[in-house]
């Protein structure tokens, strides 16, 4: 399973601000991944209401 490490991103254009993915860490091992930044449910993440994060599973 890896945490998605997320954060508050502004668009300075428009001024808002999204929830983006900034990278993730693999819960076994500590290592950290690589991870697109976008929103963390266009990565295929799911929020785990027990570890309060959004997490991606394994296959």
């Amino acid at each position: 399973m890896i945490i998605a490490v997320t954060m508050y991103h502004k668009n300075e254009k428009t001024g808002r601000t999204s929830l983006v993915v900034s990278h993730g860490v693999e819960r076994d091992t500590g290592k950290q991944i690589v991870l697109p930044c976008e929103h963390p449910k266009d990565l295929g993440a799911i929020w785990n209401a027990e570890l309060r994060e959004w997490v991606l599973l394994s296959k």
